[in-house]
C-alpha cells in the first residue's frame, strides 16, 4: 500500500515533513535550556540591586587595586624569600670565615708554644751537663719529654684545622665547628706541654746555678792557691837567676857560663811577669766568684750563671799563667845550675893546675936547697933556708 503511495508521489517534491521533525528536537532542546536560564536569571535579576556608574567604577577601581595588592605582595614575598636566602647564606660565609680565623690562631699559638717549648728543652739540657748531678738530669729529660708532646699537640691542631676547612667547605656547620673547638683543645695542650717545659728549665737552671757557683768558687780558690806558688816560684827563679850572675862573674872567660846566666836572668824574668799575670787573674776570678754567689742568692740565676763562667774563666786563666811561672822558674833554676856546675868546674881546674905549679916549684927549690946545703959558708945557709921556706910556700906540706 505504501508502495503504491510512494510511487505515486513526485519524485522531484521535498521531503519536508522529515526535516522538519529532525529540525523540531533541535528546537524542543533550545526551548528548553532557556526557559531554564530564564528562571535562573529571574531569579538573580530579583535579588539584585542596582548599580550607578560611580559605582561600577568604584568597583572597578577596587578590583584593579586589589589585583596589583596582590601582585605587590607576590613580589614582596619573592623579595623577601630572596633576601632571607642571601642573609642565610652571608651569615653562613660569616660563621666559616670565623672558624678559619679561630683555627689559624689556634695553629699559631700551638707553633709558638713548640718554639718556646724547644728553647726550653735546650736550657735544660746545657744546664744538665754544668750541674752534672741526677736531679738536673731528670729535670732536663722532663723538659724534653714535654717538648715532644707540645709538637704532637701542635701537629693535632694543624689536623683538626684541616678538618674544618674541609667541613666549611662542604657546608657541614656543625662538624666545622666541632673541628675547630678540637683545634682549641689541641692547642691549649701544646701551651700546657710548654709550660711545662720551662717549669723543668727553669728547675734545671736552679740546680745548674748552684753547682757552677760551687764550681766557680772552687776553681777560684785553686786559682788563688796556684798563684801564690807561682810567685814563689818566681822568687825563687829571680836567685837563680842571681847566682848565675855571680858563677859568670867568677868565671868570666867562660863565654858557656855567660850564656847561662843569661838563659836564668831572661826565664826568671818570664816567671816574674807570669807570676803576677796569675795573681791578678786570681784576683778577678775571687771578684767574680763573689758576684755569682750574691746573684744566686738574689734568685738571679742568669747573672749568677754570667758571674760564675767569669769566674772560671778568670781562674783556668790563672792557673796557665802559674804554670807558665813554674816552668820559667824551672828553667832559671836549671841554667843557673849549669852556670854554676861550669864556673867550679873551671876553679877547680885552675886550682889543679896551680897545685901542680907549685909542686913542680917546690920541688925545684927542694932540690936547689939540697945542692946548697953542701955549702958550709954562712951565706950558703941563708940560701938553703930562704928556698925552704918558699918550697912551703907554694906547696905546704899535708
Amino acid at each position: 500500500m505504501m508502495r503504491l503511495i510512494n510511487m505515486k508521489r513526485n519524485r522531484n517534491a521535498k521531503n519536508t515533513r522529515y526535516r522538519m521533525y529532525k529540525d523540531g528536537k533541535k528546537w524542543i532542546f533550545a526551548s528548553l535550556f532557556i526557559a531554564a536560564t530564564a528562571l535562573g536569571g529571574g531569579a538573580v535579576l530579583g535579588s539584585a540591586q542596582p548599580v550607578s556608574a560611580a559605582e561600577a567604577g568604584v568597583a572597578v577601581t577596587a578590583a584593579s587595586s586589589a589585583a596589583d595588592n596582590t601582585a605587590a605582595s607576590t613580589a614582596a614575598d619573592t623579595t623577601a624569600s630572596t633576601a632571607s636566602s642571601a642573609v642565610g647564606s652571608s651569615s653562613a660565609t660569616a660563621a666559616s670565615t670565623a672558624v678559619t680565623l679561630n683555627t689559624d690562631a689556634a695553629i699559631s699559638s700551638a707553633s709558638a708554644s713548640v718554639v718556646a717549648a724547644s728553647s726550653a728543652a735546650s736550657y735544660a739540657t746545657s744546664m744538665s751537663a754544668i750541674a752534672g748531678t741526677s736531679s738536673a738530669a731528670s729535670l732536663a729529660a722532663l723538659a724534653n719529654n714535654a717538648y715532644s708532646e707540645a709538637q704532637t699537640q701542635y701537629d693535632a691542631t694543624v689536623k683538626y684545622a684541616s678538618l674544618a676547612a674541609m667541613y666549611g667547605s662542604q657546608g657541614n656547620a656543625a662538624s666545622e665547628e666541632a673541628a675547630s673547638t678540637a683545634a682549641d683543645s689541641t692547642a691549649a695542650a701544646a701551651s700546657a706541654a710548654a709550660a711545662k717545659a720551662a717549669s723543668a728549665a727553669t728547675g734545671a737552671g736552679s740546680v745548674a746555678v748552684t753547682a757552677n757557683v760551687a764550681n766557680a768558687g772552687s776553681l777560684a780558690n785553686t786559682a788563688a792557691s796556684t798563684a801564690n806558688s807561682a810567685s814563689s816560684l818566681a822568687s825563687v827563679a829571680a836567685s837563680n837567676a842571681a847566682n848565675a850572675y855571680t858563677a859568670m862573674r867568677y868565671d868570666s872567660s867562660n863565654t858557656s857560663v855567660k850564656q847561662y846566666y843569661e838563659a836564668a836572668s831572661s826565664v826568671a824574668v818570664a816567671a816574674s811577669t807570669a807570676a803576677s799575670q796569675a795573681q791578678a787573674l786570681a784576683s778577678s776570678a775571687a771578684m767574680s766568684y763573689q758576684f755569682a754567689l750574691s746573684a744566686a742568692q738574689a734568685g738571679d740565676a742568669a747573672t749568677a750563671n754570667s758571674y760564675a763562667n767569669q769566674a772560671m774563666s778568670y781562674a783556668t786563666a790563672s792557673t796557665s799563667a802559674a804554670t807558665v811561672a813554674a816552668s820559667a822558674a824551672s828553667a832559671a833554676a836549671a841554667n843557673n845550675s849549669s852556670a854554676s856546675s861550669l864556673a867550679v868546674s873551671d876553679a877547680a881546674t885552675q886550682i889543679t893546675t896551680s897545685s901542680s905549679a907549685a909542686a913542680s916549684s917546690a920541688k925545684v927549690a927542694s932540690s936547689a936547697a939540697a945542692s946548697v946545703a953542701a955549702i958550709t959558708t954562712t951565706q950558703g945557709s941563708a940560701y938553703v933556708k930562704s928556698a925552704n921556706s918558699y918550697a912551703a910556700q907554694d906547696h905546704p906540706r899535708t
